[in-house]
């Protein structure tokens, strides 16, 4: 049984018109009498629009045609537990740059002072120069 032949099991199986399964897919109408085969583009929309179907029976002929339930959601946790652990990661770097960055306004700040200073030393001495000079 080639991979479309598995789709019409499956699509009679959820009680899915061909037309309807086309149009959720975004084939052509003619997508089951095009060829025995898929490309992989097709296969991964399937996948992601009918997350039941078994990836490995559709391809390999292997295991069920549905997938357990639970998978489906413990894969979904799993991606959501990974995505929060990046996401955790990824503010305890924006803090860390925040402070960085106040440390180094802190800095500029310090550094302004001290050019201000020295610049209003430099003008006291040239006048002090001018006066003493006239």
């Amino acid at each position: 049984m080639n991979e479309k032949e598995k789709l019409l099991q499956y699509i009679d199986y959820k009680g899915i018109t061909r037309n309807a399964f086309c149009k959720l897919i975004g084939a052509a109408n003619g997508f089951f009498d095009q060829g025995r085969s898929m490309h992989v583009d097709k296969v991964k929309t399937i996948i992601e629009t009918f997350p039941d179907i078994s990836l490995e029976w559709l391809v390999l002929d292997r295991g069920p045609m549905i997938v357990d339930p639970e998978a489906i959601v413990s894969k979904a946790i799993s991606s959501v537990t990974e995505a929060n652990g990046k996401v955790v990661k990824m503010l305890d770097l924006v803090a860390s740059q925040q402070e960085t960055i106040a440390s180094q306004q802190k800095l500029i700040a310090e550094m302004q002072l001290r050019l201000d200073k020295k610049g209003a030393q430099q003008e006291g001495r040239a006048k002090c120069a001018d006066a003493a000079g006239a």
